[in-house]
């Protein structure tokens, strides 16, 4: 990027009160020069992001990215941080510069403001699906009759595994309470699936 342009990140965990980090006395858009952006991974709702969007453009001339940050789980990409950003194009080619020469694992995703959070909304959404087809099948094999530590043992190398599979059934059969944290995460992936999202974003 040109020495006059400037870039944060921001990883907000918590929804509320995202005006004051922004827009208060001592918010965020205060301390940016115009033409600055902004990456920011969150759980705010994909409505509730384009308005955020919208405003910082609007009052303070700075351009919002959406982001989606993760740990690979590939061979290729185990334990890196991967970086899915989304925004618009001529946005997403200044931010590109910038990124590129700090992580090679920077993406930048075809489409509208919004579609990291998307892919992100997709991803919560198959791991609850294998969640909940997980316990299923653990359910139907012990109603057959087959110990739960065989079960795990055979799935888990078979076709029908996943990471979800191999992470978390061990933990659901130990009693692990880091599986409360998992549910807990998962129920809030839910609402976000089920809210009000972006244009294109609404079921049917």
């Amino acid at each position: 990027m040109a020495s006059s342009d400037a870039a944060l990140v921001v990883v907000l965990s918590d929804a509320g009160g995202v005006d004051e980090l922004f827009f208060g006395v001592e918010g965020i858009a205060k301390g940016l020069r115009a033409g600055s952006i902004v990456l920011i991974r969150s759980t705010l709702l994909l409505s509730q992001l384009e308005k955020l969007e919208q405003k910082l453009t609007d009052e303070k001339d700075v351009f919002l990215l959406d982001g989606y940050i993760f740990s690979g789980l590939s061979d290729e990409l185990k334990q890196q941080i991967i970086i899915v950003a989304s925004g618009r194009q001529d946005v997403s080619e200044r931010a590109r510069k910038f990124f590129h020469s700090l992580y090679n694992t920077v993406y930048f995703a075809e489409g509208e403001f919004c579609t990291s959070s998307k892919l992100r909304v997709v991803n919560d959404l198959l791991e609850g699906i294998h969640f909940v087809a997980s316990i299923e099948a653990m359910y139907l094999g012990v109603r057959a009759g087959i110990h739960p530590s065989i079960i795990y043992d055979i799935i888990s190398n078979a076709a029908g595994s996943s990471r979800i599979f191999v992470e978390l059934v061990p933990k659901l059969l130990s009693g692990d309470p880091l599986l409360i944290d998992f549910l807990n995460s998962a129920r809030k992936n839910a609402g976000r699936i089920q809210g009000p999202g972006c244009p294109g974003c609404s079921p049917g």
